[in-house]
This record gives structure tokens, sequence and C-alpha cells, in this order.
């Protein structure tokens, strides 16, 4: 299944660059650890702002990191935990984050916390998300997808009963909601509907982790294995050798990129081969 990675900090200099992971390539790494600034070494989630600050959240706070020092964030400057478990930063600069308490923004000066609609406690924001009309939603594993509205976060029930697996962004900014039996909903003029099933899953096979590159989506499934669909058909599956996989990424290079806490696998986006393992 999908873990959070407990692993030092790696800033991959590929970060910076347009064009990284070409075949054959050695990419170059620098480790940011307690003893260069970094608030905490267990990592849980990164993003990066429009002024190119690395923003880091640890088991003991949040860091802004910008190429030489880092600034801590923790509950005393006005976020609701501790701990971030995702973030995002928004199209209009504000940063985003998901927390084991609930949701919290920074707007560049200070921080706002906000309530969330049912959630009676420890709610665990694994992922936030913005659509292409700048809605900010936010999939809690336990409770399922919410949105911002009205100052606080809604449910979302896109299907009575069940919670979304996974949710994405996809290249044409459509939110996707994938569910346990590999049905994807997204949401059309103000409303959640079918979009389509994915075809080719294992029995018991669930999808918990998702990127999309020109039209192909690539997963993560509970049984370990990275999965390559076109429209609604898997064609092409690796098993990934890490019993903790902790996220997926495509570059411009024809590269997925797995985290997991065996290092960074680095596959063939045509046909899946490894390439490389950090």
């Amino acid at each position: 299944m999908i873990n959070r990675c407990n692993i030092r900090f790696l800033i991959l200099l590929f970060l910076s660059i347009p064009h990284a992971g070409a075949t054959g390539q050695k990419l170059s790494f620098q480790n940011y650890g307690e003893d260069k600034g970094l608030i905490q070494s267990q990592v849980l989630c990164i993003t990066q702002d429009l002024q190119r600050h690395l923003w880091v959240g640890t088991m003991s706070g949040l860091d802004r990191f910008d190429g030489t020092d880092f600034k801590h964030y923790t509950k005393s400057d006005g976020i609701n935990s501790t701990i971030p478990t995702c973030l995002l930063t928004a199209s209009n600069g504000k940063i985003w984050i998901g927390t084991f308490m609930g949701i919290a923004a920074f707007d560049g000066v200070k921080f706002f916390n906000y309530s969330v609609e049912g959630v009676p406690e420890n709610p665990f924001f694994s992922s936030i998300l913005e659509d292409s009309e700048h809605n900010i939603y936010a999939r809690s594993q336990k409770y399922g997808l919410y949105h911002l509205q009205n100052g606080k976060f809604i449910k979302n029930n896109i299907l009575p009963g069940k919670n979304p697996t996974c949710v994405i962004k996809n290249s044409k900014a459509e939110l996707l909601a994938i569910f346990d039996n590999a049905e994807v909903f997204t949401k059309k003029n103000g409303n959640w509907k079918p979009y389509y099933k994915i075809s080719g899953l294992e029995t018991n096979e669930v999808l918990l982790a998702a990127t999309e590159r020109d039209g192909t989506m690539y997963l993560i499934s509970n049984k370990g294995f990275l999965l390559k669909t076109r429209e609604t058909q898997i064609t092409a599956r690796q098993k990934i050798h890490a019993a903790a996989i902790a996220s997926i990424g495509a570059d411009n290079d024809g590269n997925i990129w797995v985290g997991t806490q065996r290092g960074i696998h680095v596959f063939d986006a045509e046909n899946l081969a490894l390439k490389a393992v950090y």
C-alpha cells in the first residue's frame, strides 16, 4: 500500500531544470538534513511556490527553503498541527497545508485554519488539489473528498458509502476521482459524473496513486505494481520492488519517477522498464 516515507530529505537538483532524466544520465543529488538546517529529517510532502522556494512538511513542522536557508513554521506560528501531510501551491500563490488536524493555508503573511464539515477529529488529509476554476479540494483517506465553500471544507458525496482511493488532476485540468471498483468520476458543470472505468486490474487490486502524461495515466496499485493505461485499458504493468511506495510523477523526458522507502525508482514511460534506482 501507499505509505509516507520516513527517509532523509533529498532535494533533487533536477527540480530546478526543465529536462532531467535522459537515458543513461547520471543525476546529481544533494542531501539536506537536520545538520543543514532542516527542522526534522522525516519528510512527508514537498511543494514549490511561485518564487521557486521549496516548502517541506516534516514530522515536526513546516520548512521553507530558499536554496540556502530553512525558515521554520510550527503551531506557534498559527498552523493547526506540527505535522503537515500534504502541500499545494495554488495558482494565486497561496500555500495550502493538509495536516492530521485539518487544513490550513498561508497567504505570505499569516496562517489561516479551516473547519471541515462532519469530521470529528484527526481527519489526516493526504492530498490537496486545485481545479481549473481555482476551487480547492482536499482528500482524507478516512473521510473522503472535500472542497472549500464559504470558508469551510464541505464533503463531496460522489458515490454513497464510498470514498475515492485516489484523486488527481489531469492535463486538461479536470479532477478525476478513482474508486476501489476502478470507476473514474470527474466534475463537470458543478456535478460529479461517471467518466469511465479502468479495465485490466487483478482480483482485489485497488488504485492508490496516479500521474498523467500526454493523455496516458500511470498508476500505483495496492499490490505494488506500476500500471500504464491508454484510454480505459491497462496496457502494461511493472512490479515495484519496495514495501512502501510514497509518490509518483512524470517528467518531460519520458520517465516515470516513483518514490519508495528503498529510494527513487525511474521507469521508462513507454514500456515501464526500470531505468535506474537512486
